[in-house]
């Protein structure tokens, strides 16, 4: 299973054939006066769905605050290919309860590299 580091805290992710999106273009294009298209594409990002393996809340919660750290974060992994800068957006967190206590948790979050 692999593993992502994140701020320095270490979790085995789930990885699927449809984690990686497409490539994410920064720039634009847009039309010249003369009607042709115009390109401000200055490179591209790679976008990742990410989903942790279960969680006790001593591992998940420092990695739910790293995670919301505002200016991103450094990853690396297996997936990544090194250790790149990321911004972290859609972070959700799913609760694993027996008889009402917290015993697990799943964080689901939707990773920008680049």
């Amino acid at each position: 299973m692999p593993s992502l580091v994140v701020s320095g805290i270490t979790v085995q992710v789930s990885i699927t054939a449809d984690t990686e999106e497409e490539n994410v273009a920064v720039g634009e294009v847009v039309r010249a006066f003369d009607g042709t298209p115009r390109s401000s594409v200055r490179g591209y990002k790679r976008e990742f769905s990410v989903e942790t393996i279960y969680l006790v809340p001593a591992v998940a919660d420092p990695l739910i605050a790293a995670l919301k750290t505002p200016g991103g974060v450094t990853c690396s992994g297996d997936f990544l290919g090194g250790t790149v800068g990321c911004v972290v957006t859609d972070i959700k967190v799913r609760h694993v309860k027996i008889q009402g206590v917290i015993v697990h948790k799943v964080v689901t979050f939707r990773l920008l590299t680049g």
